[in-house]
């Protein structure tokens, strides 16, 4: 390998004090990631500067040395590292080369080969993301879902497959390693979804023991017991392992190192092609259902300079789309909104009381075969959460004004959640 400047006599200027690191990336597109050591178990830093690439176990740049960060034995026997940096080549490209090996180990529908790739991409170029993308594993062939998490732990960046996780045991994992975390689980409890929620968003840290922790990762989930609905359908890829009529190839221990081995290098060679365009990634999700616009942002982001890939993601998505709408048809924010929206179009409303809002929530609910009753405790909840702000109580109860500050809102949150009677006023606008 060549030296580079960084690599020259450490001037005086330079700190003695290595700084740990997971690794960095620079302002002006350089980078440090950690890479594979040989057969010792620990790791060294690569810099890449763009041009050059330096391996060492510690390394100088810009007046500051960086060292790995200490890793625990238990993950180091499980991550697999790229031991230099590999050439991808195009995108367009690549991605193909993935699906085809995610095909002959797996054999998925096309769709979810298509996400599959799309995934495995994503997790190089996670930190570029708002949403970290999460896959959940569905089915009941278990012995094609077991042979998709090992092709998994093979190409995905620092993936960690493990089992029993508690919430405390996940808020024990290295904060800032941006992992890709395999998960088997028998059940998924409802504070586990949270904490994973938690960290699917970055730039949220999860306080534990008197710390922020930074667990900002990729996820695949593998959950015998059906996993939250709401998570479930909102923001996740959703891939079924049903079983067929051919047997999947054996992909041993052997077979698994040297897919690492090609792979790993190839992957970090498009991370650090590609990660400055991620970060710069544009593409309009509003065809999208509200809730599935962070994930299609995100994979839109692993193809952020082909516009033909990323408008593969609406046919990719579309059953997810077309799901989410369904729902949303008697989701209880959305007809909520659906109420205030209507009595804001009431000219001569000046205020409505919460009662009356869960009244004719109640009625839309019922007019779309849903018999849930929606009392004015919980409306007034919902509607505070929804961010309005209701009047004092008084002898009729509790009031909210329609405000033209509070009818914009309800009209803006329409439109965010995609409420029906709002799209059919779209759709006649336009002669639909």
């Amino acid at each position: 390998m060549k030296q580079s400047a960084a690599r020259k006599a450490v001037p005086s200027s330079v700190s003695e004090d290595p700084i740990p690191t997971f690794g960095e990336v620079f302002p002006d597109g350089a980078f440090l990631d950690l890479v594979r050591n040989g057969a010792s178990m620990r790791p060294r830093l690569l810099l890449w500067d763009g041009r050059e690439q330096i391996v060492d176990d510690v390394v100088e740049y810009r007046g500051q040395r960086y060292e790995p960060h200490v890793i625990h034995e238990t993950f180091l026997r499980e991550l697999k590292l790229p031991a230099q940096v590999g050439t991808s080549g195009p995108v367009r490209e690549f991605l193909p080369e993935i699906c085809k090996l995610i095909d002959r180990f797996v054999s998925l529908p096309e769709k979810s080969t298509a996400l599959v790739g799309r995934f495995i991409l994503a997790t190089w170029l996670v930190d570029a993301m708002q949403t970290a993308p999460r896959m959940l594993i569905e089915g009941p062939d278990t012995g094609r879902a077991r042979q998709l998490m090992q092709l998994l732990h093979c190409c995905c960046r620092r993936a960690v497959p493990m089992s029993a996780v508690t919430p405390a045991a996940l808020c024990s994992l290295p904060s800032g390693m941006r992992l890709t975390l395999l998960l088997q689980q028998e059940a998924i409890s409802p504070k586990l979804a949270a904490v994973l929620k938690a960290a699917s968003v970055r730039g949220n840290p999860v306080l534990r023991a008197g710390q922020l922790l930074d667990l900002f990762c990729a996820q695949v989930i593998l959950c015998d017991a059906d996993f939250d609905e709401e998570a479930r359908v909102a923001s996740s890829i959703r891939v079924p392992c049903m079983p067929t009529s051919g047997r999947l190839p054996v992909l041993n221990t052997e077979l698994q190192q040297r897919i690492a081995e090609e792979f790993q290098a190839k992957l970090l060679g498009f991370r650090l092609s590609h990660y400055p365009a991620a970060c710069a990634t544009s593409f309009n999700t509003s065809k999208f259902a509200f809730p599935l616009r962070q994930l299609a942002m995100s994979l839109a982001a692993v193809t952020p300079e082909d516009a033909d890939l990323q408008d593969e993601l609406h046919a990719l998505l579309e059953e997810e789309s077309a799901e989410i709408e369904a729902a949303n048809w008697v989701d209880p924010n959305t007809v909520i909104v659906e109420a205030i929206l209507a009595h804001c179009r009431e000219a001569k409303m000046q205020s409505v009381y919460v009662g009356e809002i869960a009244a004719m929530a109640a009625k839309i609910l019922e007019g779309r075969g849903d018999l849930r009753r929606l009392d004015a405790g919980e409306t007034g909840r919902r509607i505070k959460n929804l961010g309005f702000s209701a009047e004092p109580r008084d002898a009729r109860g509790v009031k909210l004004r329609l405000t033209n500050e509070v009818c914009v809102r309800a009209h803006a949150l329409a439109h965010q959640f995609d409420v029906p009677a709002v799209r059919e006023c779209d759709c006649r606008a336009v002669g639909m």
